[in-house]
């Protein structure tokens, strides 16, 4: 997802400034993906408190937050609905 959202606009980003080459390419794609990650995060409450949840499920699995857990962080913020 994130390589076909972010990291070809940072392809061709590059194209239009003149950059060229196999290093350039990966550079460009790793940023625009990290840039699209950054966006991800920036919005998670918003998105949570729109029913909506863009991190994907092998990053929430096995770590100290659980996928369910995110009802809790809306219902912190003021909302009723529940996350599903």
């Amino acid at each position: 997802f994130c390589y076909r959202v972010a990291g070809t606009v940072g392809i061709v980003c590059i194209r239009v400034w003149g950059f060229h080459g196999a290093d350039a390419i990966r550079l460009a794609v790793d940023r625009g993906i990290a840039f699209q990650l950054t966006n991800v995060l920036r919005d998670l409450r918003e998105d949570l408190d729109a029913g909506r949840c863009y991190l994907p499920l092998c990053w929430v699995k096995g770590r100290s937050v659980a996928f369910p857990e995110f009802a809790f962080l809306r219902n912190r913020y003021g909302t009723e609905k529940s996350f599903g």
